[in-house]
């Protein structure tokens, strides 16, 4: 059973389909259909890789493009901007502007031709999460270092009160972490839960 997931988010429900065929069982996949729905489930589901396709109204799916980047809880989850070859232009995922302010290897537009789109997708997925893979492993290494050396590392804790506060809150909590270890390098956060029932954070 996978355990793994590829969050899809998009207007068009045959890209859902198209994505869980090209991945096979090796994901679940999980869908999204707005932009809102797609950042609450790319919060919780904590997914490998996102595909964001086309999101209504237009314009939408770079914005949330901007959105996932520049949030603490997804910004190093990798992202997958896909068109189809029915999509017309008042339907493309990203408009010709939009497309070349974004990585180029975080863009693809499937062909439709048959016997090739499936694999289309399924391959920059797969580099993707490699990518990801050796990014994490590297910052592993970097935290063990960090703690045998006491000039480049230090911790806050800040606790929220209140059941599911921290939920709502994360975002602007690590930014608080983030500010009061300004002037030190910050190489892991984690999340707890206190006998008190208490929510916090250390940095």
């Amino acid at each position: 059973m996978a355990t793994e997931k590829i969050l899809v988010i998009s207007s068009a429900p045959e890209l859902v389909e198209l994505a869980r065929q090209a991945m096979g069982k090796a994901f679940e996949v999980v869908w999204a259909g707005t932009q809102q729905e797609g950042m609450e489930k790319a919060r919780k589901e904590f997914p490998e890789v996102i595909i964001l396709g086309y999101i209504e109204p237009q314009g939408t799916t770079f914005e949330l493009h901007r959105r996932l980047r520049e949030g603490w809880i997804t910004r190093n989850i990798p992202l997958l901007v896909v068109d189809t070859a029915a999509a017309d232009h008042s339907r493309r995922a990203l408009s010709l502007e939009e497309g070349m302010q974004i990585e180029a290897d975080q863009y693809i537009a499937l062909s439709g031709e048959d016997g090739s789109t499936l694999t289309q997708l399924a391959e920059p997925v797969m580099k993707l999460r490699e990518q990801v893979g050796k990014r994490l492993r590297e910052r592993v290494n970097t935290f063990k270092e960090a703690i045998l050396s006491p000039d480049t590392f230090c911790i806050t804790w800040e606790q929220v009160a209140g059941r599911g506060a921290f939920e709502m809150q994360q975002e602007e909590i690590i930014e608080n972490a983030r500010k009061a270890a300004r002037r030190r390098n910050v190489h892991a956060v984690s999340v707890t839960d206190n006998p008190g029932g208490n929510p916090a954070i250390s940095t």
